[in-house]
């Protein structure tokens, strides 16, 4: 077992990889056993109890729900107080260079990403229960358009303060 440096979401948590041996030493499994938070939705939401009260349970349900095929190691536990979610490490994250992405091409993926999301979200949930919730209006698409439009603003101004910063940054580090 070896603690795991965890990506920057996850600072503060606990994060092991586990190796284990099938048959023989030609047959390795690494298992991941991650801590997980409560949800950051938690302090907004009004039930007085949450639903998952085991975080790992709440986050391996989450992902057996959305995923077309779950992991079969996908699971939970508790140890020490802490609640973990367990599932075999595989990080085979795919992934595209930026400098692909020209013309259509942009478009294409951000097309694909959107099927993606909404593929895995509409596997959540009982489509006629959700369709009888938002109901005919467009209010819940007009207050999702501007939601974008506003967090791609605030994406645009955070990009400008970084960049700014950064040339501040190059500007004191030549004077010294």
């Amino acid at each position: 077992m070896a603690f795991k440096r965890v990506g920057t979401g996850s600072i503060g948590t606990r994060d092991y990889v586990v190796l284990l041996f099938g048959n023989d030493a030609n047959d390795p499994l690494f298992i991941q056993v991650k801590q997980e938070l409560p949800s950051c939705c938690a302090p907004y939401l009004p039930a007085p109890r949450p639903r998952f009260p085991h975080h790992g349970r709440r986050v391996a349900e989450g992902q057996m729900m959305m995923q077309t095929a779950s992991d079969p190691f996908l699971g939970y536990t508790r140890c020490g107080g802490h609640d973990y979610l367990v599932r075999q490490l595989a990080d085979h994250k795919a992934g595209i260079e930026a400098t692909a992405l020209k013309r259509g091409v942009l478009l294409d993926y951000a097309r694909l990403c959107g099927e993606v999301l909404a593929k895995g979200h509409a596997r959540t949930t009982d489509a006629a229960a959700l369709a009888g919730y938002v109901g005919g209006s467009t209010k819940l698409d007009r207050a999702i358009a501007a939601f974008a439009v506003a967090y791609a603003e605030q994406s645009t101004r955070d990009y400008r303060r970084f960049v700014t910063s950064l040339r501040k940054a190059g500007r004191s580090r030549d004077q010294a």
